[in-house]
């Protein structure tokens, strides 16, 4: 027998099935209203399109700036594959990011790519550290002008370089700590840099070098009238000893140093800071510690002569005798 159609138009449903439906509305609600702990919620990779579909429908409704942190660690993963050429091509790329990551808590994939973060920034700073200390020793050609700006151009750069980078691991650790992670842990794991030695002839070439650039630069600048150097003052007559002695004895505590510097038949008083640059490690590693004291103050000698020689240029030349 033919049964009625309701009042609808529609066969009458069997009362199991209401409750079987009414129970899969209240889950689906159930898990589209669940709140999402970032620090629990785990992550589904199995394989690309399992990602994309974890990504869309639950890091979709985690806190914005999580989502921006799942993000970099993303963008980390991918830049540490493709660092260790462990795949190459988009897809290759993306299916070895769905590897590192499946199954991984946000809190354990966050701090991996903080991480991955400290470790390339890490890396960029000591390269960075070295550039430097390369740098530190270039001497342009006399009277090149453009050559010495540019030069103080890329150092600027690099020290501006370097002070963002220290900044941006400094917020690298906070997160680090923050995620649970230790740095200390981190920089013991860091491979040993390899020893980087230059002979004690090459140590002395490279200082030399440093001090007869700078005095090369201030004779083709200046002219090279005669200079006579005396730290104790004992060859100057009694009225400018008393001044010399009278500006060394104020200057220790200030941490000057005053030069006696004779050109152009006068005896000029260089006050300066009493310090040298620093040499590079490779250098400083390959002096002993009187040839380093002895750099110091060939230094100090060429910052006296370059002095001189540009507060002399307006001085007439000493009268024949």
């Amino acid at each position: 027998m033919r049964r009625r159609p309701n009042q609808l138009g529609q066969r009458r449903r069997s009362p199991i099935v209401w409750p079987c439906l009414a129970a899969l509305g209240l889950f689906l609600a159930a898990q589209g209203c669940r709140r999402h702990d970032p620090a629990t919620e785990k992550i589904q990779a199995d394989d690309t399109a399992n990602f994309f579909w974890w990504k869309r429908t639950v890091a979709s409704q985690l806190n914005p700036e999580v989502q921006r942190h799942l993000e970099a660690t993303l963008q980390e993963v991918r830049l540490d594959i493709m660092s260790r050429r462990e795949a190459s091509g988009h897809d290759a790329i993306e299916a070895a990011l769905c590897r590192r990551l499946n199954r991984l808590s946000m809190n354990d994939a966050l701090l991996l790519g903080g991480q991955l973060k400290w470790r390339r920034l890490i890396t960029e700073h000591t390269d960075l550290l070295g550039a430097i200390d390369t740098n530190a020793l270039l001497v342009t050609k006399p009277g090149d002008r453009a050559a010495a700006r540019e030069l103080e151009r890329i150092r600027g750069n690099q020290q501006q370089r370097l002070a963002a980078l220290a900044a941006e691991l400094s917020t690298a650790e906070n997160e680090i700590s923050q995620l649970g992670g230790d740095v200390s842990a981190l920089r013991l794991a860091l491979p040993a840099a390899p020893p980087e030695a230059i002979s004690h002839a090459e140590a002395l070439e490279n200082v030399a070098g440093l001090l007869n650039g700078r005095r090369a630069a201030a004779l083709l600048k200046y002219g090279g009238w005669p200079i006579k150097i005396d730290w104790s003052g004992q060859q100057l007559d009694e009225a400018k000893r008393a001044e010399f002695l009278a500006q060394k004895a104020s200057s220790t505590a200030r941490k000057i140093v005053v030069v006696p510097v004779r050109i152009k038949g006068q005896w000029l008083l260089f006050e300066g800071a009493d310090e040298a640059p620093a040499l590079p490690g490779k250098v400083r590693a390959a002096l002993n510690p009187a040839e380093q004291a002895s750099f110091k103050r060939d230094w100090l000698e060429v910052e006296a002569e370059l002095w001189a020689r540009k507060a002399a240029a307006e001085l007439p030349p000493p009268a024949r005798p």
